[in-house]
C-alpha cells in the first residue's frame, strides 16, 4: 500500500487527504504541528468559511496559469466535491460561496469526518523540520527526532500567515525549491500621510490603484481609516494587485469619497449653497473628515475642494504586518512545479500545494479555491500512478 505523508494540516492538506481517500485505500498520514488541523481555516471568512466565489475571473488570481487550471478543477467542481462529502452550500449575491450554516467549523468537521471514515492518520503536534529524498522512498524528522517513512510527501504546510514562526519555506529550499519575495497580502497599506485625525472612521468610497502614474486597479467599499493607514476590504484587495507589481517607484491611491455624484454636480451643489467656504461640507461628511479635507487644500477653490472628493490621495508606504495579514503573497515558483500534477519537478513524488506556492487571489474565497485546485490535482496525479 502507497505511503502518503502530507505535512500540514491546514485546507489544502486536509482536502488533498480527503479528495484522495475517496478513491483508493492509501495509507495517508497529515503531520500538522499545532494541537489540531483546520486551525487557520476556521478563520477564514470571519469564522463562516468562505469557500469559493461563482464570479471568477483572471484579474482574481496573481499568476494566469492557475486561471487555467481552473478549466480542470473549478469553483462548480469544489462545490459538488464538499456537496459530495455532505455539506450544503449557500451563494450570497457577490457570488460568495459559504456553508448553509454559516459556520467554518461545518467545513472542517465534514472534511474530518472523510478522513475518519477511510481511515486516514492524523498526527498533531507533530512539526516536521526535515524531509530527505531517499530515491525510492522520503525520510521525515520531526522536532522530538522521530522518524517516518513515505513513498509519496505533499507539502502543504502553508505560508506566513497566522503562524508566528514557519518552517515551511525552510523545508522547500532545503529541497531545492526556490522562495519568491514574500509579502503580506488582503491586509490594509500603510501611508505616508498621518491620518490620526481621521482613524477609526469607516467610510464607503471608490479607490484606484495607481502605480508609477497608471492607474492599474479600482474598487469600491468600505474604508477604515487608520492613525497610519488605510484598511477594509477594499483595501486587501488592492494590497492584492499591489503585490503583483514587483518593480516600482511609488504607489498611490485615489479615494473618491461621493463616487455617487459627478465632479459637475458637486461643483455646481458647493456654488450654489448660500454658506461660508468653510461651511460646505457641513451635512455631507462626519466632521474629522471634513477638516482633513480641509487641511489637505491648497486653495479656497470650489474646484479644487471638489477635486480632493473625488481624488482624494494617500502615498503608499508598504503593507502592514503578516500579523495583520489574512494570505502570503510569494512562495515556491511554480516554474519549479508541474502545473498538470503540482510535483516537484526537482523531485518525484512530491508535491507541493497550497499556499506555500507563490500564487494568491483577491478577497472572497480565491484563495481557498488555489487550496482546493492545487490539492485536487495532486490527488489526481497520485491516483493516475497508482
Amino acid at each position: 500500500m502507497k505511503k502518503i505523508a502530507i505535512v500540514g494540516g491546514g485546507a489544502a492538506g486536509l482536502f488533498a487527504a480527503a479528495y484522495l481517500s475517496t478513491y483508493k485505500n492509501y495509507d495517508i498520514t497529515i503531520f500538522e504541528k499545532n494541537n489540531r488541523v483546520g486551525k487557520k481555516l476556521l478563520l477564514t471568512g470571519n469564522g463562516k468559511c468562505n469557500i469559493t466565489n461563482t464570479n471568477i475571473s483572471d484579474y482574481c488570481f496573481n499568476d494566469n496559469n492557475f486561471y487555467n487550471m481552473l478549466k480542470y478543477f473549478s469553483n462548480n467542481d469544489t462545490i459538488d466535491f464538499f456537496n459530495s462529502i455532505g455539506l450544503l452550500t449557500k451563494t450570497d449575491s457577490e457570488g460568495r460561496v459559504y456553508p448553509y450554516s454559516e459556520s467554518s467549523n461545518t467545513v472542517v468537521n465534514v472534511l474530518l469526518s472523510q478522513l475518519i471514515k477511510n481511515k486516514v492518520s492524523i498526527i498533531c503536534d507533530c512539526e516536521i523540520l526535515s524531509i530527505m529524498n531517499n530515491n525510492k522512498s522520503f525520510n521525515l524528522i520531526d522536532s522530538l527526532n522521530r522518524n517516518y517513512e513515505a513513498d509519496v510527501v505533499i507539502l502543504a504546510s502553508g505560508g506566513k500567515t497566522y503562524y508566528k514562526m514557519t518552517n515551511s519555506y525552510d523545508l522547500a529550499t532545503n529541497l531545492n525549491h526556490t522562495i519568491s519575495k514574500l509579502s503580506p497580502s488582503l491586509v490594509g497599506l500603510k501611508t505616508q500621510e498621518n491620518l490620526s485625525m481621521i482613524q477609526n472612521i469607516r467610510f464607503k468610497s471608490n479607490v484606484r490603484l495607481f502605480v508609477d502614474n497608471n492607474c492599474v486597479y479600482q474598487d469600491s467599499g468600505e474604508l477604515f481609516f487608520k492613525k497610519d493607514g488605510l484598511s477594509g476590504i477594499v483595501m486587501f484587495q488592492i494590497t492584492s494587485i499591489l503585490n503583483r507589481y514587483t518593480h516600482y517607484k511609488k504607489a498611490k491611491v485615489l479615494v473618491d469619497l461621493m463616487p455617487e455624484y459627478s465632479f459637475d454636480t458637486l461643483n455646481r451643489m458647493f456654488k450654489s449653497k448660500k454658506c461660508d467656504f468653510n461651511n460646505l461640507l457641513d451635512g455631507i461628511f462626519p466632521k474629522p473628515i471634513s477638516q482633513y479635507i480641509y487641511k489637505s487644500l491648497k486653495s479656497t477653490s470650489i474646484d479644487d475642494l471638489v477635486n480632493l472628493i473625488k481624488s482624494l490621495p494617500f502615498n503608499i508606504v508598504e503593507p502592514y504586518s503578516f500579523e495583520n495579514a489574512q494570505v502570503t503573497s510569494g512562495g515556491v515558483l511554480l516554474d519549479e512545479i508541474d502545473h498538470k500534477t503540482m510535483m516537484s519537478k526537482k523531485h518525484n513524488d512530491l508535491y507541493i500545494i497550497g499556499e506555500l506556492l507563490n500564487l494568491d487571489g483577491l478577497c472572497g474565497g480565491y484563495n481557498l479555491q488555489i487550496a482546493w485546485t492545487t490539492a485536487a490535482f495532486c490527488a489526481n496525479s497520485i491516483r493516475k500512478d497508482s
